[in-house]
């Protein structure tokens, strides 16, 4: 890694894809035309569980302009799952019953849309109704309708996890506080539906455009489902108009390409704006009840905590959720001595749950955060100085002989309490007290403004297993090419790998092109999710950029006859450190590495011969084993509360991040806004609302999608710890996901200063702010 002062990394560059984007020349997949290409419609359940008795597409079959119809039969029923295999439970159209409304049935594919959605009402259906269950509670009980043979009790993972002596931790506490937490389903509402392009060659060979953000993972579950070679299937760059987890891995890819195979044609697939809502997977709803005691001193003492999550019809990624996450989102904030926490997924008759930005994270915090203001309520302390009192600090012990690596959560805190001069605000509320008396209005409403700050961590380190790849080219006109299989999903990514290279090889930004997201074109990635990409993928090009580096300066050293660790690489130029006057342009230099090509005897070319660097970042081996990296951050919201309708308004709010090091500057805060504005949704409005597995407001009328109007000013505040090689690439964190975690709790407990009430459900909508009134 570079020691030397940063010329690139860290600066407001213009965004690789910016004018393309901008201009409306970007290629989306809903873009991509193809000869002869055909339409594609899903048919879906009408039922939350019902056994399929008959399925007859004849009729649809024999009308004019339809060329491909499919249903499960058609497949080669090969069931998957986007965790292990041990969970596959869902094969691409429903095998036997559907298990929620909007399962996928059937496919057809026409010669336009019209002709497709008419052929669906020409499928026979007959279904035989099955009992449903639609609460996780309901569905352990004895005699509940099976949503899958062989997972008793409707359980699809159950988890627990403990350390220290969690009654002994107790019985030390000076305050004991305990509540359970609910959150609603949320919805990604991308303003980019699903959407894919699939092309079979004569050779068999399968191509797809895809609005994915994990084009490898897209190609190996396809190859698996249709019974493929791995090298029988490419996926193609398209611009992707937003994700935030929803195109982490295969969905209606499946479909279209056996439907592209039985037509002998190319078929496009767009899913309307009403099937993402129902038969897309959603953030998992969830109950948490946590029970946390501190000390007189504010230590906290133990943790005690269960997670129930709302599987839906299909597992997907409830495992995860209800474990690894709930357990990281938990415990690595403040120090836990003794901790005891249970995690279960249960099936349902709901839409299936699955990645969304910061998985359990929201709900997790929102919980966590809500008990720590609580505690320092009743020990008289204040919220801000209880936080700082438990938070970890660089080099705290952790279990398993691990020690947390480089934390600005601390600076995070009271950074983020000073930018609203927090102790002038609560008034001197240490003793807890203070309950936001300061009325605001016109006088007809009884309105109080209240101010709450939570915290949260985030690993953004890859899983173990995960590995980035990449490619630096420095040809002989000067450019620099970096080869990487990672997604640009309106995050930066693109830009981060120029920033990266460009900063390795001394050569100006403007000069690095990137290609990205190509299969056939790029080196493996697992893509932009996790808030992994930064860290994974720039990792990668860092290292292929100093492979190149390196070379570049060995070919130096030759020409200018100096040791290597004597040169010096800036703005295209490699020069001798103290001796301007001996240097070699980088193209000069590419151009001198070339070969001759011979042609009977006579040199007739020079053929020149690109450096190209190899970077490949192996997480569970160059990751330092005894750090735990985190992101982490501190929001402060302030609100204002009618109190006789409920109606709360974020008036402000400001966010402090601890990205490590900041790389594309613009970017980062544009991702802190960005996330902000989703957590604010999340906390306030946005919820689905299921009616006996039904979707009730699963449209843009009738889902409460925050807008600008609701988006208080955001004010970002970067925090960097940026921490030494081999971790993020000059110790850059990712920041995508955690910007949206704490948003949800720092606004309750801002209602909770404002009233001296505590409301426990999201999102916190007038109703539920009235009915926590009028109980007290």
């Amino acid at each position: 890694m570079l020691t030397n002062e940063l010329r690139v990394i860290g600066t407001r560059v213009p965004r690789i894809d910016g004018t393309t984007k901008a201009s409306g020349d970007a290629r989306y997949a809903v873009d991509v035309t193809l000869p002869r290409m055909l339409h594609a419609r899903i048919l879906r359940s009408p039922h939350p569980h019902a056994r399929i008795v008959k399925l007859d597409l004849s009729r649809a079959q024999k009308l004019r302009g339809v060329k491909a119809a499919i249903t499960v039969e058609d497949t080669p029923k090969i069931p998957y799952s986007l965790m292990a295999p041990a969970f596959a439970d869902r094969m691409p159209l429903a095998f036997g019953k559907v298990r929620y409304i909007g399962d996928e049935v059937a496919a057809v594919a026409a010669v336009d849309e019209e002709t497709a959605e008419e052929a669906l009402d020409l499928i026979e259906v007959e279904y035989e109704e099955l009992p449903g269950v639609f609460d996780p509670e309901a569905a352990m009980q004895a005699g509940a309708p099976l949503i899958h043979e062989g997972r008793e009790r409707n359980i699809v993972f159950q988890w627990q996890w403990a350390e220290g002596d969690v009654e002994q931790g107790f019985r030390a506490a000076r305050e004991v506080v305990e509540g359970r937490f609910r959150v609603e389903a949320q919805a990604h509402c991308c303003m980019e539906t699903h959407a894919c392009v699939a092309q079979f060659d004569p050779d068999g060979r399968l191509t797809l455009w895809t609005s994915t953000q994990s084009p490898y993972y897209v190609r190996k579950d396809v190859a698996r489902v249709l019974q493929l070679p791995i090298e029988k299937v490419r996926v193609m760059k398209v611009a992707v108009g937003g994700g935030f987890g929803s195109k982490s891995r295969i969905h209606e890819e499946a479909i279209c390409a056996l439907l592209a195979r039985r037509a002998g044609r190319p078929v496009r697939l767009v899913l309307t704006r009403e099937e993402e809502f129902v038969a897309t997977r959603l953030r998992h709803p969830m109950v948490v009840t946590l029970k946390v005691g501190a000390r007189a001193d504010g230590a906290l003492a133990a943790v005690e905590g269960r997670s129930l999550v709302d599987a839906g019809a299909y597992h997907d990624t409830a495992s995860r959720v209800c474990s690894t996450m709930f357990q990281e989102d938990l415990i690595f904030t403040y120090r836990m001595p003794c901790v005891r926490l249970q995690g279960l997924a249960v099936h349902t008759n709901n839409p299936p749950g699955g990645r969304m930005r910061g998985f359990a994270g929201p709900a997790v915090v929102f919980a966590l955060e809500s008990q720590m203001d609580l505690l320092a309520h009743r020990l008289g302390i204040d919220p801000v100085e209880l936080r700082l009192r438990n938070a970890y600090r660089t080099g705290d012990a952790l279990n398993e002989g691990k020690a947390m690596g480089p934390t600005g959560l601390v600076e995070c805190i009271e950074r983020a309490a000073a930018a609203v001069d927090w102790a002038t605000r609560r008034r001197g509320s240490s003793q807890g007290r203070d309950l936001g008396r300061e009325h605001v209005g016109d006088g007809s409403r009884r309105v109080r403004r209240g101010i709450g700050i939570a915290c949260m961590n985030y690993g953004c380190s890859g899983q173990r297993g995960d590995v980035g790849n990449a490619l630096v080219t420095v040809h002989d006109n000067g450019r620099v090419i970096v080869h990487s299989g990672g997604t640009e999903i309106g995050g930066g990514q693109e830009t981060v790998m120029a920033q990266i290279a460009a900063e390795v090889l001394g050569v100006p930004y403007e000069r690095v092109d990137v290609v990205a997201m190509q299969t056939d074109a790029t080196p493996v990635d697992f893509g932009s999710r996790s808030s992994r990409f930064t860290f994974m993928g720039g990792n990668a090009v860092r290292l292929a950029a100093e492979d190149a580096r390196a070379q570049l300066l060995g070919l130096a050293a030759e020409i200018l006859e100096a040791n290597r660790e004597d040169l010096e690489l800036r703005d295209g130029q490699i020069h001798v450190r103290g001796s301007p006057e001996r240097a070699v342009a980088v193209v000069d230099l590419v151009m001198k590495a070339g070969r001759p090509r011979v042609a009977k005897g006579e040199v007739v070319e020079m053929v020149t011969r690109p450096v190209v660097g190899r970077g490949q970042f192996d997480r569970d081996r160059e990751l330092d084993s005894h750090l735990v990296v985190k992101a982490f951050a501190a929001q402060v919201a302030e609100v204002e509360v009618d109190l006789d309708t409920g109606q709360v308004r974020v008036v402000g709010l400001v966010a402090a991040h601890d990205v490590g090091r900041a790389i594309f500057l613009t970017g980062v805060e544009g991702q802190i806004e960005g996330g902000s504005f989703q957590g604010l949704g999340y906390g306030l409005t946005e919820g689905l609302i299921f009616e006996q597995g039904r979707t009730l407001n699963g449209n843009f009328m009738t889902y409460l999608m925050a807008t600008s109007v609701d988006m208080p000013p955001v004010r970002s505040l970067i925090v960097e710890t940026p921490h030494p090689h081999p971790n993020g690439p000059f110790g850059a964190k990712g920041v995508a996901e955690p910007a949206c975690i704490p948003t949800a709790a720092a606004i309750a407990n801002a209602i909770f200063h404002a009233t001296g009430v505590q409301v426990r459900e999201l999102p916190l909508t007038p109703e539920r702010v009235a009915r926590a009134l009028r109980q007290g």
